[in-house]
């Protein structure tokens, strides 16, 4: 797989997970010190607080602490990678002087070695 292929096959993967993130539930997460931690909107497809027995989408409390402390900065660099790639693939086509391509083989390098497992 060529740098360019590998390149477009990561943009596509933050822009599918930035389409994902749009999905997410908004509002505010509650803690129930029996049932952990959930957003009362996606217990059970309500926007009202937990009234019954569903509790199919409860999160355990160390899950939901994870979403949201990374999710808007997780978001943020999908969009950035996203936005980086997207230049450094125009300076590698577009035919800009030695030190700009130099720079952006390095960068397209180093994207490529952080996002190593999704390939």
């Amino acid at each position: 797989m060529s740098t360019t292929e590998k390149l477009n096959a990561i943009r596509a993967r933050c822009v599918e997970l930035l389409a994902l993130a749009e999905k997410r539930t908004r509002g505010k997460w509650q803690a129930d010190p029996e049932e952990g931690v959930y957003n009362a909107s996606v217990r059970c497809g309500i926007s009202e607080p937990w009234t019954g027995d569903c509790v199919a989408s409860v999160l355990k409390e160390t899950d939901a602490a994870y979403i949201a402390a990374c999710a808007g900065a997780a978001e943020a660099g999908c969009r950035n990678t996203a936005d980086e790639i997207e230049a450094l693939l125009r300076i590698l086509q577009g035919g800009f002087d030695a030190m700009l391509n130099n720079y952006a083989i390095s960068r397209a390098a180093s994207i490529i070695a952080d996002w190593e497992d999704e390939q």
